[in-house]
């Protein structure tokens, strides 16, 4: 048993909103490869066992690439919702994922960047998701694209929207996981492939009950977890 996902248009008002988002992220991005690279002589020497990165990881663990995922975010709209928080999401509402494929600008042991050698090469990007109260897959298209030739950037972005569904209907929310891969593919491709296993998720913990709060941030080996309920 299945569902048909699809993605959808972005609305004018929302694409402003997602581009800041957009434009801050890859910032962020940029800033910590480029203090991470001072640290790159430590990383080399130091030979840590079981690094998750993309692969592949060469004899000295030097990291090709990776796959970071941000979401699901949704956009406060005072009359007709969608509120917060953005992983509780009403029938057939509006979600926004960010997907950023990072390559590595440092040439390291390799001698070239790996940017540099993936530059070029076609990858395809997968979000499989599923439906965890009924069990069941949801077939969202595959998306194609090519990593951009470095030095004009070691950074692919991907903005995904899609309006989930609560099949279960009014008084059984339905409980989503998504996880989000990508492979290299094409004649003469490199061969490789990664899963997003740091996700950013927007939404904020407070603390109660004597339990701690959360910030928005990163998180490690958690799938995108979501909702989606009837309105």
């Amino acid at each position: 048993m299945s569902q048909k996902g699809k993605f959808v248009e972005l609305p004018e008002e929302i694409k402003l909103k997602v581009e800041a988002i957009k434009s801050e992220w890859v910032t962020s991005l940029n800033d910590r490869t480029l203090a991470w690279g001072k640290k790159i002589q430590q990383i080399r020497r130091t030979e840590q066992p079981g690094l998750e990165w993309g692969e592949p990881i060469t004899h000295v663990n030097f990291p090709w690439w990776d796959v970071l995922v941000a979401g699901p975010f949704q956009f406060p709209n005072a009359v007709l919702g969608p509120y917060k928080p953005s992983k509780i999401i009403a029938d057939d509402e509006l979600a926004v994922m960010i997907v950023a494929l990072w390559r590595n600008p440092a040439a390291g042991p390799v001698g070239v960047p790996p940017a540099t050698l993936m530059g070029g090469q076609p990858y395809t990007l997968n979000f499989e998701l599923m439906n965890i109260t009924t069990v069941s897959n949801v077939i969202f298209p595959q998306i194609t694209g090519t990593f951009t030739p470095f030095p004009s950037s070691f950074i692919d972005i991907h903005v995904i929207a899609f309006t989930p569904s609560s099949p279960s209907g009014e008084g059984h929310p339905d409980i989503y996981e998504m996880n989000v891969t990508c492979d290299v593919t094409g004649p003469g491709k490199l061969p490789m492939a990664a899963f997003a296993s740091w996700v950013y998720d927007p939404d904020t913990e407070p603390a109660f009950l004597f339990l701690p709060g959360m910030p928005a941030g990163m998180r490690h080996e958690r799938p995108i977890r979501f909702m989606v309920y009837t309105r």
